[in-house]
């Protein structure tokens, strides 16, 4: 089974994360309030994820796609 995200207390365990998950939340967050909307929505989850995840970087680099090409089309 997966393992849970969050840690008792309610707070995002970053330690289950085999990346730097505070650079993807910073990068959707920012991208939230550029677009001004009240939270961040998935689009700006996979966005974060296109300009700070190295995983999805090489993932789409493999597809023979572009990460910034990507994040922009979002």
């Amino acid at each position: 089974p997966a393992a849970p995200l969050f840690a008792p207390d309610g707070r995002l365990d970053r330690d289950r994360f085999g990346f730097e998950i505070d650079a993807v939340l910073r990068r959707a967050r920012r991208r939230q309030a550029r677009h001004g909307r009240p939270v961040v929505g998935v689009a700006d989850l996979v966005a974060g994820l296109a300009r700070r995840g190295e995983l999805t970087r090489l993932a789409l680099g493999e597809q023979k796609t572009d990460p910034d090409a990507a994040y922009q089309s979002l």
